[in-house]
C-alpha cells in the first residue's frame, strides 16, 4: 500500500512462505520436495501474472502521454493526473480551504 501512495502504477507480486492467500493475492513460495523445480515452479506460477502486470504499466504510461498531448483537457488537470501517475503528489497536502482561496485569486484577476 506504502508503495502504491508513492508510486500509483506500480504492480506488486508478493511471495510468502506461509502459504497461498486469495484475499490478498499473495504466492506461495516454492517448496522443496515438490514434482517441479524452482525454476518450473515459478515459471508456471508467476510469469502470468508477471506479463500481466507489466501490460498494467505500459497502459498507464500510455494513457499519461496521450492526456499530455490532448489539448482538450485543461492543463492543470494533466500535470495533475500525470505526476499522481508518475508519483508526485505536490497537490494532494491542499486544504479545501487553500484550494478556495486560490480559485477566489483566479477569479478576482478574470
Amino acid at each position: 500500500m506504502i508503495l502504491r501512495k508513492v508510486f500509483p502504477f506500480i504492480e506488486v507480486l508478493v511471495i510468502s512462505q506461509n502459504g497461498e492467500n486469495k484475499d490478498f493475492e499473495i504466492i506461495p513460495k516454492y517448496r522443496s520436495g515438490s514434482s517441479e523445480t524452482s525454476k518450473e515452479y515459478y515459471e508456471r506460477v508467476l510469469k502470468n501474472k508477471i506479463d500481466e502486470s507489466i501490460k498494467k504499466v505500459i497502459t498507464f504510461r500510455n494513457i499519461s502521454k496521450k492526456l499530455e498531448n490532448n489539448k482538450g483537457i485543461e492543463k492543470f488537470l494533466v500535470e495533475k493526473a500525470v505526476d499522481s501517475l508518475n508519483g508526485i503528489n505536490d497537490y494532494e497536502d491542499l486544504s479545501k480551504e487553500d484550494i478556495d482561496k486560490l480559485i477566489a485569486a483566479f477569479q478576482s484577476m478574470e
